[in-house]
């Protein structure tokens, strides 16, 4: 009965997978297999409604993706038209970018050509401009004709004229602005040993400029350098003379007074001359004139030194102190040995202050090499000999 009322309710049902109807013999077999099919219908009712309960959800996905294979097609025939687009473009900028290359190639092609054209009429232009510049005695006009013509590459200039009409012309150009450089570079060395013979400023420093113009910068400044060193040494010796002669308060440091007069004098030297050797020579030069005044300084300091020991009889005293220390001798007189180790006390301050204006002047030319432009760096005042002297502050951390 029991088996047949479960047929009536489920004529349907499947048994669960692992069940064999041949194996139930009892009641207890069919309640247990009943059990086992209600369970997995429960099971499949509930996984069921939970896919049912998310219908809505998939049906919002399914039209969103729906939507998108609608816009996919026409996405993809932009993708290609935006590739042909690209194509093209990539293809035009090929063909233009040749093109420019071979705009450039011509534009400088050109230009060299121009260049090769103002040079050969620079170069007529400097034969009449020497010409005239040194007969009407105008030097600072012929030496930039001059300076023009020595930055012309002479082989270049003939080899672009060769086969042409001018190739004479340009071969004879040359030979004359040889002839003229020449003659320019003799009168530049005659008038400023001249104008140094006269002591006359103007003219010294007229043709002081005139030597880098030819490109004889080293000339120039070993020619300046004899001229200041001479300047050095007559002011010193006249110095020197009126300390032999000394007498009154100062006496007893006129010599230490005569040092300060020459550092003063090489200081306002280098001072004076500093922006002229900068603007015509280079920033770069400027440690080379203070090389060669600093040899007449030690060459002065020498001749001075020793008129100190002579008139200060420092040879005698030594052999005194020693001779006390030994007691061989007896005390020497403490007064004239104060005032003889004061002024060499004084002489010595002087020199620290010298080296000092010659390390911080020197530093401060090396950063102008270095850096190239000095005004980028915070200045400083440190007055020397009475004399403004500025150094930066990297000079300082350097010095």
């Amino acid at each position: 009965k029991a088996l047949r009322n479960c047929g009536r309710k489920r004529p349907t049902a499947v048994m669960p997978e692992g069940v064999d109807v041949s194996s139930i013999n009892s009641l207890e077999d069919i309640k247990s297999c009943i059990a086992s099919i209600e369970q997995e219908e429960e099971q499949l009712e509930a996984e069921l409604n939970a896919i049912m309960s998310q219908q809505e959800h998939l049906d919002t996905k399914i039209g969103a993706f729906q939507h998108t294979l609608s816009n996919l097609s026409t996405m993809i025939s932009e993708a290609q038209r935006l590739s042909h687009v690209v194509r093209n473009t990539a293809r035009l900028a090929e063909s233009v970018s040749s093109k420019v290359k071979l705009l450039d190639l011509a534009k400088s092609r050109v230009f060299e050509a121009m260049k090769r054209v103002d040079d050969v009429m620079d170069l007529k232009n400097c034969v009449d401009g020497v010409r005239t510049s040194l007969q009407s005695g105008d030097y600072e006009k012929a030496a930039d004709h001059i300076h023009r013509y020595l930055t012309l590459d002479e082989s270049f200039l003939k080899e672009t004229a060769k086969g042409s009409e001018d190739a004479g012309g340009v071969q004879s150009a040359f030979q004359l602005l040889k002839e003229y450089e020449v003659q320019l570079k003799s009168i530049v060395r005659t008038r400023f040993d001249a104008a140094v013979e006269l002591k006359n400023p103007e003219e010294i420093v007229r043709f002081l400029k005139l030597f880098p113009r030819l490109f004889l910068q080293e000339e120039g400044l070993t020619r300046l350098s004899r001229y200041l060193n001479s300047l050095i040494s007559t002011t010193s010796m006249q110095n020197l003379q009126i300390a032999s002669k000394a007498d009154g308060q100062r006496a007893d440091v006129i010599y230490a007074d005569t040092l300060m007069l020459l550092y003063e004098g090489i200081a306002r030297i280098v001072e004076d001359h500093q922006p002229l050797i900068e603007a015509c020579y280079g920033s770069d030069k400027m440690p080379f004139l203070m090389e060669q005044l600093q040899v007449e300084c030690d060459r002065q300091l020498q001749t001075i030194m020793k008129h100190y020991q002579s008139k200060r009889s420092l040879d005698q005293k030594v052999k005194q102190v020693v001779g006390h220390s030994s007691q061989a001798s007896p005390r020497p007189d403490p007064i004239p040995l104060d005032n003889v180790l004061s002024e060499m006390a004084l002489s010595n301050a002087h020199t620290e202050l010298y080296f000092k204006f010659l390390r911080k002047k020197f530093v401060v030319s090396v950063l102008q090499i270095v850096i190239g432009d000095i005004s980028i760096a915070q200045y400083m005042p440190c007055p020397i000999f009475g004399i403004p002297i500025y150094l930066t502050v990297q000079a300082e951390l350097y010095y």
